[in-house]
């Protein structure tokens, strides 16, 4: 009797199962394979026999009686790979509702969290399989459950690994994964929120009105509920349903803000009316301070503008909260400067908003407009101004030249002096040049300009110092104001992309189903080259060495239907005599 080494019938094994062919799998079996045996690739990350019949390359009939037989073996019905992912969540990624089944009523746990937190629910939403979020609801799978269940406030980190050892400490679930595995830890929320993040109307109306799920539940990331999730997303369907079953128009998420700011930060005006026609608060604050008009000025949503004035918003409101950077009370019109967008700037000054108002550090919109950079939208105030004769100086006497120059703007600095010349060699309250602000940070280019324009070079500060004397040569980064709290994602990454978070999670399991389905090549020369079928007494084309049959009339079949004879019959011979053979036989 021949033996086999291990890794050949592992390869063999799992090359059956990922063509759907169960009386391979049986041969295996009987040639000594073991069903125990996991992928071990990085895609597969560990996916035993269940999960590799669940995403085989096979149709659903064969997919269910490959697993009934695998049941009949008293295989674990529940076991997980390597991110603690079980057949079922395998099944609900794929939306196979009979292969759901026969996994539920075999055992298969609903409850089952992943590595990430999530239920087989939650991916069955994700991927927008109705049928299979049937089945499971149907089977008692827990619909407001979330992968927040034991977040905690904890102190900020940039290494994955920690983090997902402090989950572990959280959950209390051991480790599977090797070690360097890739896994993606983030905050979902419930299914319902998944739902409002995929645009999954279906199954949300269906959680929401079949199967009791809670509407008000704040379990998603930043404590949010899943009507800023699709406030945020601009899934207005879901908003529809979730408002005309209860949802909270007014909730705050952990960062104070309402669905009406998410609706305002992703863009979504229509999603913001109905809001509003709901009772959306317009004037409410979040924990930076800012309204939903500081929000939309900042982002430049001059489409919001007309709604929210109308309904209430001020445009000259302040902010109320003062920044690290000791800069506060600034309103809508220094944020629509800062943004730089000249349209959405005018906007909201056609709407009332107070073009010279002032922040608490004493600075007009024009300066934060100046550092910035926003070109247009500077020579648009400094000529209006000039229009009245005004001329702006802020706290410490300084002046947008002085602003321009701490920047590097060179273009700003020839549009300031070109309108204000008489501020060349304007002195601030400690004696300094906007040419000392240059040197100072080593602008070259201001420098330059201000050479040009002829600044006098001997000014001395109160110091003693001329501007020549503070220059190092160093060039240093030009300050920067804080303009609100950093809008944080799952893992603390800068921008909030729910969407994004979800695409991820569904991607891992399309890499789990190409990696079930793909040949593993230490097995193939057990695999005939016709039926493909594994035998273990496949035989070598005894003319090009290379393919392998189970018998003499699949080697005759792959010959005559196959092509094979092309490839045997040109592996030693001339490709032009083949040519010239195969036109005189066309011939003949």
């Amino acid at each position: 009797m021949v033996i086999y080494t291990p890794e050949v019938l592992r390869c063999a094994l799992h090359n059956a199962i990922g063509q759907g062919k169960k009386e391979d799998v049986e041969l295996c079996v009987a040639r000594g394979a073991s069903l125990e045996w996991r992928d071990e690739g990085e895609a597969a990350c560990g996916m035993n026999v269940f999960h590799l019949a669940v995403c085989c390359d096979a149709n659903v009939q064969d997919k269910v009686e490959m697993i009934q037989y695998f049941l009949d073996q008293k295989c674990n019905v529940n076991a997980i790979d390597y991110v603690e992912s079980t057949p079922l969540h395998a099944a609900a990624a794929m939306g196979e509702p009979k292969v759901v089944e026969i996994l539920v009523k075999n055992g298969a746990s609903p409850f089952a969290k992943d590595a990430e937190g999530l239920t087989p629910l939650h991916l069955a939403a994700n991927g927008g399989h109705l049928a299979a979020a049937k089945v499971l609801t149907t089977n008692w799978a827990p619909v407001n459950a979330t992968d927040c269940e034991e977040e905690e406030e904890e102190e900020e980190t940039d290494d994955v690994s920690e983090a997902f050892q402090r989950q572990q400490k959280r959950t209390g679930k051991k480790r599977v994964a090797t070690p360097g595995a890739s896994l993606y830890i983030a905050r979902r929320g419930t299914p319902l929120h998944v739902c409002a993040a995929a645009s999954r109307a279906g199954i949300a109306k269906h959680l929401v009105c079949d199967a009791g799920a809670d509407v008000r539940s704040q379990e998603g990331p930043q404590k949010s509920t899943a009507l800023h999730i699709a406030s945020r997303c601009g899934n207005l369907k879901i908003c529809k349903l979730l408002l005309d079953n209860g949802a909270d128009v007014n909730a705050r998420d952990k960062n104070s803000e309402t669905p009406l700011m998410r609706a305002v930060e992703g863009g979504h005006l229509d999603i913001a009316c109905i809001l509003i026609e709901r009772g959306s608060n317009v004037c409410a604050e979040n924990e930076a301070g800012l309204t939903a008009l500081h929000i939309a000025a900042a982002l430049a949503r001059k489409n919001f503008f007309p709604l929210l004035v109308e309904q209430g918003a001020n445009p000259n409101c302040p902010c109320s909260k003062q920044y690290k950077d000791w800069d506060g009370g600034r309103t809508p019109v220094h944020y629509a400067a800062h943004n730089g967008e000249l349209d959405a700037f005018l906007s909201l000054v056609k709407l009332g908003g107070n073009p010279r108002a002032l922040s608490k550090v004493g600075w007009p919109p024009l300066f934060y407009a100046v550092e910035a950079k926003n070109l247009s939208l500077s020579e648009s105030i400094m000529d209006e101004d000039l229009k009245l004769e005004l001329h702006c100086t802020v706290s410490g006497n300084r002046t947008p030249l002085m602003v321009a120059a701490m920047q590097d703007w060179k273009e700003g600095a020839t549009a300031i002096l070109k309108r204000y010349p008489f501020t060349l060699n304007w002195q601030d309250e400690i004696g300094r040049t906007a040419l000392h602000w240059a040197s100072l940070r080593t602008s070259t280019g201001v420098m330059e300009v201000l050479y040009d324009a002829g600044a006098n070079k001997d000014i001395l500060d109160k110091d003693g110092k001329t501007a020549g004397e503070l220059y190092t040569g160093v060039v240093r980064p030009p300050p920067k104001r804080q303009w609100e709290e950093e809008r944080k994602g799952a893992m603390g990454e800068s921008q909030w992309d729910y969407t994004q978070v979800m695409e991820n999670t569904a991607f891992r399991y399309v890499r789990k189903a190409m990696a079930a389905k793909r040949t593993r090549e230490i097995a193939r020369e057990k695999q005939c080259a016709w039926c493909k079928r594994y035998t273990f007494e496949a035989k070598r084309c005894g003319a090009c060495k290379n393919a392998f049959y189970c018998g003499n009339a699949c080697q005759k079949k792959d010959w005559n239907e196959g092509g094979h004879r092309l490839h045997c019959f040109t592996k030693f011979v001339d490709p032009s005599l083949v040519s010239q053979h195969l036109e005189n036989k066309t011939r003949m």
